[in-house]
């Protein structure tokens, strides 16, 4: 009778844990989907920094192989090299300008704009 009692038990132990592991399971898939409307507002200011800086990287590559082209070609023409080199500048300095966002400094910047969009 004994045995009996105790592989009940155990049958009744393990329908509780797999009950519990059920429930659980659903309250963190709630919870996530609660969470998704803050993420996806950082997670589109993250790709969008992303794509920025994958094209100022890109601009910065083909202005250097231009750069390069024109040295190793030892043109006369100095303008079109200083334009170039303006450029690369100027896209050099967007990409490090990017580089440095960071999704807190947006969060806090998004969060101080919807406090002021409710008061």
């Amino acid at each position: 009778m004994t045995t009996v009692l105790a592989i009940c038990s155990l049958i009744i132990a393990f329908g509780a844990l797999w009950f519990t592991s059920e429930v659980v399971r659903r309250l963190d898939n709630r919870a996530h989907a609660a969470m998704m409307p803050h993420l996806q507002k950082a997670l589109a200011a993250i790709g969008r920094a992303d794509r920025a800086i994958e094209g100022l990287a890109k601009r910065v590559q083909d202005l250097d192989a231009q750069v390069q082209k024109l040295q190793r070609a030892s043109m006369p023409a100095e303008k079109p090299l200083a334009q170039i080199e303006r450029e690369a500048a100027t896209i050099a300095a967007a990409l490090r300008e990017s580089q440095r966002f960071t999704p807190a400094e947006y969060l806090d910047k998004l969060m101080k704009a919807e406090r002021e969009r409710a008061a």
